[in-house]
């Protein structure tokens, strides 16, 4: 019997075949690197909460940041001001070199920034103060996916930051809960004494 004929032969050769096409495939359809993203340099003059930045450039035009790839919590959640510390501590005042991708719906930049080529995004999930978004992880790098999700086992592994709270409810949780009580319920006539309520703030975050 021949090597070519070796069932077990064609079988691996096939099993080869199927992986490097998978690889050609993936290599293909992955989204495009941050090295092919637009860039801008600026000072980080505002840090809006834990995944927002204001970056302004030399000109004087300035850019609101949305760090590409991580979700913190808001503002009114537990751990939603430490988050926003840890990240202006990392770079209010700093310069920043931002490789931005496209904007969302509010028009902010989509990107990742980095001070003193920190990556903020990554440094957030590691603190254990973001969530990876993976909501939105087909727009980041392929290496970029894998090394903010592995970052985030590790602070959730080792109990960093908000991940030693048993009772977390992820930010996107926390904003479709609010929003479901924003919305205004159906008239009933009552003639019962109506049971005043207190009402909730306004939300600071437009996503």
């Amino acid at each position: 019997m021949t090597k070519a004929s070796d069932p077990r032969y064609r079988a691996a050769t096939r099993r080869k075949l199927l992986c490097r096409s998978i690889l050609v495939i993936a290599i293909l359809f992955s989204p495009i690197h941050p090295a092919l993203a637009d860039r801008l340099h600026g000072q980080v003059v505002r840090v809006s909460d834990g995944d927002t930045v204001v970056v302004e450039e030399a000109s004087g035009t300035r850019h609101k940041i949305r760090l590409l790839g991580i979700d913190a919590p808001e503002s009114a959640q537990a751990y939603g001001p430490a988050a926003s510390e840890f990240l202006r501590r990392r770079a209010l005042g700093a310069l920043a070199t931002v490789h931005w991708q496209g904007r969302d719906r509010y028009q902010r930049l989509l990107g990742q920034v980095f001070v003193h080529s920190e990556d903020l995004g990554l440094a957030q999930i590691r603190a254990g103060l973001a969530w990876h978004y993976r909501a939105y992880a087909q727009d980041q790098a392929a290496d970029d996916r894998l090394a903010y999700a592995a970052a985030e086992l590790s602070a959730r592994s080792e109990g960093q930051g908000l991940w030693a709270d048993s009772k977390l409810t992820a930010p996107w949780d926390w904003r479709r809960e609010f929003r479901s009580q924003q919305r205004p319920r159906p008239h009933r006539q009552n003639h019962s004494a109506a049971t005043p309520q207190t009402p909730l703030p306004p939300p600071h975050w437009p996503d």
